[in-house]
């Protein structure tokens, strides 16, 4: 009778595709979106911002993930500005010039007007917003290209500095990271 009976489990199991790895509650398979995105833009005069690999920047993001209240954490990221074609950052005879770098972090929606590196992140708590210490450290002295240079470069440096008694959650800072070309000699 047992016999009869396990067979006809064994069958039953058999049509209906199930099987015995041990762990019947795990599924066998797993995903997750896939989304491939290519912008393509004129080959050119063009300026752009690059990171250390040479692939074209469309923001600059440095994701700090989870961060322990009373830490503090950085990262760092190369930021290269050239022109698309690779040719020289100033026109063929002209004068040598300079690169400057900036970082503007936007500030209760406005653009702030100092650029002293420091770059709040905020998080909305119902009205009140919570901010938390954030800098971004850079070459922001202009850098001299001769006329035939291709590139000026900085290492960009994000600094997050969580207090100990820092509210929980997101944090979220926002703002623009330019190079500008310039006379070598001119000041701002």
């Amino acid at each position: 009778m047992k016999k009869v009976l396990l067979g006809l489990l064994a069958v039953s199991a058999i049509s209906f595709g199930a099987s015995n790895s041990g762990d019947n509650n795990l599924e066998k398979t797993t995903g997750v979106p896939v989304e491939v995105r290519a912008n393509v833009i004129p080959k050119g005069a063009r300026l752009v911002l690059v990171d250390g690999n040479d692939n074209i920047i469309d923001k600059l993001v440095f994701d700090h993930k989870n961060i322990i209240q009373g830490q503090t954490h950085a990262m760092t990221q190369m930021v290269k500005v050239r022109r698309t074609d690779n040719g020289a950052l100033f026109a063929s005879g002209s004068k040598d010039g300079t690169v400057t770098f900036s970082a503007i972090p936007t500030i209760n929606g406005k653009t702030a007007t100092a650029n002293d590196n420091n770059f709040p992140l905020y998080k909305d708590l119902g009205g009140k917003e919570e901010e938390l210490s954030s800098t971004l450290d850079f070459n922001n002295k202009p850098i001299n290209i001769d006329e035939t240079g291709t590139k000026a470069q900085t290492m960009v440096t994000s600094t997050v500095i969580a207090k100990a008694d820092q509210e929980e959650g997101l944090y979220i800072g926002t703002g623009t990271f330019t190079a500008t070309l310039g006379e070598k000699g001119a000041t701002k």
